[in-house]
């Protein structure tokens, strides 16, 4: 479903179920290193923690992959990377960024940080990283646009 090229050109992929978005994933996460970050963004309910479970599950992560909304971060560890998954939703500001030590997971080579509500954090956010868009089409179909940045 990902094209190999995803480095140079951004992709757009019709997801018709919750597993093709689990599926696109655990793709993607067969192509991270450690420091990559992957920016999630898309409405409430769009499918974000879903895609998070496949990187997660592409990891080499068994463990329950929950939404981190009100602990902020979770922690997994993986085969040979760790994933940090980082939810923005309730965050208010920048200076709530600094206290969660963002920074310092953010470019982490033993670690993926996958950050929910990216568009919360865009300073934050350097090169070396993919940001995947996701937007509800109807109940089960979704529009995810995966781009290297």
């Amino acid at each position: 479903m990902i094209n190999e090229n995803i480095y140079s050109s951004p992709q757009v992929i019709i997801s018709d179920s919750e597993s093709e978005t689990r599926q696109l994933g655990i793709e993607l996460a067969k192509r991270l290193v450690g420091g990559t970050v992957v920016a999630l963004c898309g409405d409430l309910g769009a499918g974000k923690t879903v895609f998070a479970r496949g990187l997660a599950r592409g990891l080499g992560i068994e463990d329950p992959v929950t939404s981190p909304t009100f602990t902020v971060v979770q922690e997994y560890s993986g085969l040979d990377l760790d994933l940090y998954h980082i939810d923005l939703y309730r965050v208010e500001d920048a200076s709530d960024l600094v206290a969660l030590g963002l920074e310092q997971m953010v470019g982490n080579l033993s670690a993926v940080t996958v950050v929910e509500w990216a568009e919360r954090a865009e300073d934050l956010l350097e090169a070396g990283g993919f940001e995947v868009k996701i937007e509800c089409k109807d109940i089960e179909s979704r529009k995810i646009e995966i781009r290297y940045f």
